[in-house]
């Protein structure tokens, strides 16, 4: 987990990580890692600075000045 940046939210008693090409959930009971989301879609893209949380979504801005959404249920962009 060194590689992860910053702690995005806490949802549903997970903690939502967001490193340069993936957000991580790791449960805050035992540590371990609840799902992975990868977050290159294409090269040099990358997180670009601090998203939100909004109900079970976490808005995430990108390099491309893209605003993904992340279900934080199932850890997929959708």
């Amino acid at each position: 987990m060194a590689d992860m940046q910053y702690i995005a939210c806490v949802h549903q008693g997970n903690a939502i990580l967001v490193g340069k090409h993936k957000l991580v959930a790791l449960s805050m009971s035992d540590g371990e890692q609840v799902w992975s989301c990868p977050l290159r879609r294409s090269e040099g893209e990358m997180p670009s600075g601090r998203g939100f949380q909004t109900g079970d979504s976490y808005f995430l801005p990108t390099t491309t000045s893209e605003l993904w959404e992340v279900d934080l249920k199932s850890g997929k962009i959708v």
